[in-house]
């Protein structure tokens, strides 16, 4: 298959690239974090975020879809370059006031771009080429989880910077 032919092996790439980044950051800001609830909650996005890349390179491999390596920050775009830039930011140090709001609301913008890219992107290919049952179902739950993760981000928002830590 030539190059551009096969775009849902580079989204699917991309998805578990994004999903492994998430993942990574989630632990990062967890261990910075000193109230214990918030942390918490950020491990749990942590080892979601991981489990969905695991889910995905097993759907990828029950579609019968070659992996395609590509540039993330073109293939799902805002998310995946937000992710970036919140992992920059965690490496100057600053997770307090300003610094961590603004980290939040990177992450919660993050999850809502990556259920719609699951929603409106990789679902719709999914369905075409995957006659397996239940494939288009699990990316189903992954895209509703992305929406659980923007309101567990809510919480620790709320938790770290309203007050009642």
């Amino acid at each position: 298959m030539g190059e551009g032919v096969d775009p849902i092996g580079r989204i699917l790439y991309c998805s578990i690239a994004l999903e492994r980044l998430a993942a990574e950051v989630y632990r990062e800001l967890a261990a910075r974090l000193s109230t214990r609830k918030p942390a918490l909650l950020l491990e749990v996005l942590s080892t979601e975020s991981e489990g969905h890349a695991k889910i995905l390179e097993k759907l990828a491999e029950a579609v019968e879809v070659e992996l395609r390596p590509a540039q993330c920050r073109e293939v799902v775009g805002y998310a995946y370059s937000s992710l970036e830039e919140v992992k920059a930011l965690l490496k100057s140090g600053d997770t307090t006031g300003t610094a961590l709001e603004l980290l939040l609301s990177k992450l919660s913008l993050v999850e809502i771009s990556t259920e719609e890219t699951y929603h409106k992107l990789l679902l719709p290919l999914l369905k075409v080429i995957a006659s397996t049952t239940g494939v288009p179902e699990v990316l189903e739950k992954i895209a509703k989880d992305e929406s659980y993760h923007e309101e567990l981000l809510e919480l620790i928002r709320r938790a770290v910077l309203g007050g009642s830590s």
